[in-house]
């Protein structure tokens, strides 16, 4: 493959690599690091932390564009594709491979209009009718269409429970972390200097 760095691409990465440079810069300067860890150790910032990771993370795959190789043929040089596609663009190959002839409703598995359709008829002769034809890929998978909301059903709690054990895998990485710190920072020598010492004998208040 040859890569085609896009004008978008290069002001995109010279962001990352300003930012990458600032928290770099953070990092050794305390009165600037205090806030950045209040920030990891709120449940809102840490929130929107997340959300914009994989908006980031998205835009990011999508800023790195090339050309992939032709196939080779005996005697020829390594050709390559007039299109331009993303690492993004291959993630999301099933997108944006299956693509039907016409709009369709979510979870449907015929068009959304009618078109003109040759049906064969129980005597053998094939008669033309309005119908909504089948799609070409909402629905392949199934063998009849009647079982339509059983396999919504069931897509549906598979990837309720994948996000679930992701969610509880993520929260119990997280809580361990947080009680690994908190530790730490109570066995640092004087982490107990704030508590209140018990008053001499006589000594006033």
């Amino acid at each position: 493959m040859m890569f085609v760095p896009l004008t978008t691409d290069i002001l995109v990465w010279l962001l990352v690599a300003a930012i990458a440079a600032y928290f770099i810069y953070v990092r050794r300067q305390p009165h600037l690091l205090v806030p950045w860890r209040r920030v990891t150790q709120s449940a809102y910032g840490m929130s929107a932390l997340v959300v914009l990771v994989v908006f980031v993370t998205i835009g990011l795959l999508d800023s790195i564009h090339y050309r992939p190789a032709l196939e080779r043929k005996a005697g020829q040089g390594t050709a390559y594709s007039t299109e331009v596609l993303s690492v993004f663009d291959v993630i999301a190959s099933p997108l944006r491979d299956r693509r039907e002839r016409t709009y369709s409703a979510p979870f449907a598995t015929r068009a959304y209009t009618r078109e003109t359709l040759e049906i064969q008829g129980p005597d053998g002769r094939v008669r033309q009718v309005r119908e909504f034809p089948k799609l070409r890929w909402g629905g392949a998978h199934l063998e009849d269409e009647t079982g339509r909301g059983r396999d919504i059903l069931v897509r549906a709690m598979l990837g309720l429970a994948l996000g679930s054990f992701v969610w509880f895998v993520l929260a119990g990485a997280l809580a361990w972390r947080q009680a690994i710190s908190r530790s730490a920072a109570w066995a640092k020598p004087g982490a107990r200097s704030g508590a209140r010492k018990p008053a001499r004998p006589g000594a006033p208040f």
